[in-house]
């Protein structure tokens, strides 16, 4: 059995991986033959493409939001039927990571201990969840304690924090500016929101609701980093402030760096230059770390395999990248978030460098979390017209954070209205599935 298998894990720690996977699984499975593709870029305008003309590979990794606008077109393959067959599928065994591979429609905040459900068109891969890492030597040289638990308040602690390492005159900052987008400013904002099971949008996706019952903080608190505390680098500065080395953090010019996701590249471009780790998130009103994020890029099983009679070997495939093996290889590689449980509890996350690595359980062991609820066909156009990136006109000091909200929610809100015939559509799809979902 051949089939092609597309993947833009080529380089770096991801590509380390990826590589040993695919080697290790050709000596378990030595009679499916994969073929791996590199993804190009523009990934998603390719696949589209692709799929339109019937040419997709049989499964690819792909953007969490794609899928969602193709599932009435017939573009990928239901296979909750395959993994009941498969002895080493357990959903509990993972990490929840929803609406990207699966038709969970998870428009309130969950449980990401609760593992996976179904019904599926892929398995998720690539994780993000929001992660910070700190340049502990900077800190011991400024006279910064690490934080601690309780006494890392988001608009407090933290921000004296920030201010205290900052020195543009030595061109050395508090933190990394981000866009609003699946950021840690966002996650501070649901956090201080009254709404515990706030999201981006509303259950009936009919309004934009992250910045809603309090939830603007965040945005706020964004903006003061950059506009009044100038605790975070212009974004024009990065490419000076990473001088050689490949970014401003690893540069030893920056105390604070969220992401989303493993430091896996940083790691090997700091290397012993440099004391740093892994911290807790900044703490919401509750006291505790802030409101953690949830999102995926899964590998999706398209109608080309079906087609061509490879999706159980495809699942095969996905379940092996998806297992102990090749997770416990990412636990070390650092590319992407691992996504199960045992892993995520192993001595190799745990293990240093950077520090503290071992946190990163933390990061994923919560009781609630958020998620980008991808699985609304206009999703990209929706996230793209409001302008939550790094080009956000409230981040680059044009508009009012009051103006910049009012402005996004009512061009959110348009695209949702446009898009309701199509959102009805694809749930009507969900609801006509004739498997009982895993």
């Amino acid at each position: 059995m051949t089939f092609v298998f597309g993947n833009d894990h080529t380089s770096g720690s991801r590509g380390a991986a990826m590589k040993w996977a695919l080697e290790r699984f050709a000596t378990l499975y030595p009679n499916i033959n994969v073929k791996f593709t590199p993804a190009a870029d523009a990934t998603e305008e390719v696949y589209g493409t692709m799929i339109a003309a019937g040419a997709q590979p049989e499964t690819a990794l792909m953007t969490g939001w794609f899928a969602a606008g193709w599932y009435t077109a017939g573009a990928f393959v239901q296979i909750d039927d395959i993994l009941r067959k498969k002895k080493d599928f357990n959903p509990t065994d993972w990490y929840w990571f929803p609406d990207t591979a699966s038709h969970n429609y998870q428009n309130t905040r969950f449980n990401p201990s609760d593992g996976l459900h179904g019904p599926f068109f892929g398995l998720p891969f690539q994780g993000n969840v929001e992660t910070l890492a700190m340049n502990l030597g900077m800190a011991e040289a400024k006279g910064i304690a690490p934080p601690t638990a309780g006494k890392f308040g988001a608009l407090t602690d933290f921000v004296e924090m920030m201010k205290k390492a900052t020195d543009a005159a030595k061109q050395v900052f508090g933190i990394r500016p981000q866009g609003y987008w699946f950021s840690l400013a966002s996650s501070i904002g649901f956090s201080f929101a009254s709404d515990k099971n706030l999201m981006w949008y509303n259950q009936d996706a009919t309004k934009t609701t992250c910045f809603d019952a309090g939830a603007h903080i965040g945005l706020q608190a964004s903006a003061d980093w950059i506009l009044k505390n100038k605790v975070a680098y212009p974004s024009e500065m990065a490419k000076t402030l990473s001088a050689d080395i490949g970014d401003p953090f690893s540069n030893g010019k920056v105390l604070f760096w969220p992401a989303n996701g493993p430091f896996g590249t940083q790691a090997g471009r700091i290397k012993d230059r440099f004391k740093w780790g892994l911290t807790q998130l900044p703490e919401g009103p509750d006291g505790k770390p802030v409101v953690q994020q949830f999102s995926d890029q899964p590998h999706m099983v398209t109608k080309t395999a079906e087609l061509r009679g490879s999706v159980e070997a495809v699942v095969d495939l996905l379940l092996f990248m998806f297992g102990k093996e090749v997770q416990g290889r990412i636990a070390i590689d650092r590319g992407s978030v691992v996504e199960r449980k045992d892993v995520a509890a192993s001595p190799e996350l745990a293990a240093a460098p950077p520090e503290n690595h071992g946190v990163f359980k933390s990061y994923l062991g919560v009781a609630s979390a958020t998620q980008p609820q991808f699985l609304h066909p206009a999703w990209f156009e929706w996230y793209s017209t409001m302008g939550l990136g790094g080009t956000s006109e409230v981040l680059l000091g044009k508009v009012t954070v009051e103006q910049g909200i009012a402005d996004m929610k009512a061009k959110g809100d348009k695209v949702l209205a446009a898009n309701m015939d199509r959102y009805k559509e694809l749930k009507a799809f969900t609801a006509a599935l004739k498997q009982k979902p895993v």
